[in-house]
């Protein structure tokens, strides 16, 4: 009797831990998931009347646009953040950002409204991401922005 409750026990135990392993993997997924991934219908996710984001994938194509807004723009300064678009493009995988960032370039204070596509794999988190087209045009500011 002993050893059947031992191992009712140790097999709840086990299910207990193996559905705890499988409810992380799917929550982890969801919040880093790239959102509307295989679409080919082209979507607004962000904008400033439109959130269809979680707050990690906000999160992280705020922080994916200004690395390469800073990575593509030499500013004396660091890059200040303004506004972000996200719109997922007809294209399955592809999405356009449109972000607007603030810095100084040489001494002066600048705007600058960027444009490019963004191509990760299907998590947000992957090292493998890709972006392509990146635009920007320049407007000269008040030296106090």
């Amino acid at each position: 009797m002993k050893q059947k409750s031992l191992w009712i026990i140790v097999l709840c135990l086990l299910g207990f831990s193996i559905y705890g392993v499988i409810g992380y993997k799917i929550y982890n997924w969801y919040l880093w998931r790239a959102p509307e991934y295989e679409s080919t219908t082209k979507t607004v996710l962000l904008s400033g009347k439109v959130d269809r984001l979680n707050q990690h994938q906000e999160d992280t194509f705020w922080q994916v646009a200004r690395n390469i807004a800073e990575k593509e723009l030499e500013l004396d300064s660091g890059v200040e953040n303004d506004s972000l678009r996200v719109e997922k493009t007809q294209t399955r995988h592809v999405y356009r950002l449109f972000y607007t960032c603030k810095g100084k370039e040489d001494g002066e204070a600048v705007s600058y409204d960027t444009e490019f596509y963004f191509i990760p794999d299907k998590s947000l988190k992957s090292e493998n991401a890709k972006y392509r087209g990146f635009t920007a045009e320049k407007e000269y500011l008040a030296d106090d922005y």
